[in-house]
């Protein structure tokens, strides 16, 4: 989405799908812009675009599991949390029968 609040996004992007770092930049190197800001970023011109697109998404990543997610610690936190949030939904699902 632009300045503007107009979508700029190619149509078959515009819902979320998983998709290799070839294809994401291969993208990228159709955007004039990003190849602009990958330039200085980078401080060069012949900078490979398919590594620096899977750095940026590397950086930004987070694991989809909560093992790898968690220290070990906060997986029994986690555990307990989630215990929490069922025995609240149980609680909610009684008072909504008991409701008028």
């Amino acid at each position: 989405m632009n300045d503007e609040k107009t979508v700029t996004a190619k149509d078959e992007f515009l819902e979320p799908k998983l998709c290799s770092i070839i294809q994401v930049a291969d993208l990228a190197r159709q955007d004039k812009d990003f190849m602009q800001v990958a330039e200085l970023y980078t401080g060069r011109t012949d900078f490979d675009i398919s590594n620096l697109v899977g750095e940026l998404i590397a950086a930004e990543s987070v694991p989809g599991l909560p093992v790898l997610r968690y220290k070990p610690s906060s997986m029994d936190k986690r555990a307990a949390l989630e215990r929490t949030w069922e025995l609240q939904r149980m609680e909610d699902a009684v008072d909504a029968l008991f409701e008028e």
